[in-house]
């Protein structure tokens, strides 16, 4: 009696690349299979933008982790900054971003802000201040535009939920199939964390964006002004 050998299913991994975190098999994995940052997250004057690509800067956390990633490599399971990670020398690795008056998607650009030459190093409390008191002047002088749903040269919305991003189709959008986190983002003392999830911080930053999401509902479109 011939026993038949049932090879085990091959489990997906996740990518720990800046800008990734995409979860894949090792045997489909190749050079040109992860778009990501070679850099490293930076946090100024409440924008945030990566060390490699300088531009576009972003204020809100959601815009800040849709930004395309600048290099293209194969996928890893080393965290950047360990002994194993390596740069391979041929992946692409553009050094700036320039802002175009629409992406790859038709989406329009994201308002950023210029690096002024001498910047004052604020703490987190004076930031998270400043980011109150900008928003909520704002508010006051929002004069009411006509606004309505971005929509991708595919036809898909991008939902705006903090830790989801993702984009979807109209009719996919039902009760369950987004996970999101109800808080906002915390940076205080080099730890990250979810003003939901307090419990839950993490130094490393794809450690912190990997936390699970604590929410569950309905996508929430992106919205821009109908001109």
């Amino acid at each position: 009696m011939t026993t038949e050998v049932v090879c085990p299913e091959e489990k997906e991994v996740a990518c720990k690349r800046h800008g990734c975190r995409k979860k894949f098999k090792p045997s489909e994995n190749h050079e040109k299979a992860c778009r990501y940052h070679s850099g490293n997250p930076v946090f100024r004057d409440v924008m945030k933008h990566w060390s490699c690509c300088g531009k576009p800067k972003m204020l809100e956390w959601d815009e800040f982790l849709a930004i395309p990633g600048c290099c293209v490599g194969s996928h890893t399971t080393e965290k950047p900054g360990s002994t194993n990670y390596k740069e391979k020398p041929n992946e692409n690795r553009p050094q700036k971003i320039e802002t175009p008056s629409t992406n790859n998607d038709g989406q329009p650009p994201i308002r950023g802000q210029d690096t002024a030459a001498t910047v004052k190093i604020k703490s987190i409390e004076e930031m998270n201040k400043e980011a109150e008191e900008k928003k909520k002047k704002e508010i006051e002088e929002k004069v009411e535009v006509p606004m309505k749903i971005w929509v991708s040269n595919t036809g898909q919305y991008m939902c705006i939920r903090p830790g989801c991003g993702k984009k979807y189709d109209p009719e996919d959008n039902v009760e369950g199939c987004c996970k999101y986190h109800a808080g906002k983002p915390v940076f205080h003392d080099r730890y990250k964390y979810w003003s939901c999830c307090p419990d839950k911080k993490s130094q490393d930053w794809d450690d912190f964006n990997a936390v699970e999401r604590c929410a569950v509902g309905k996508h929430e479109p992106r919205m821009v002004p109908d001109k």
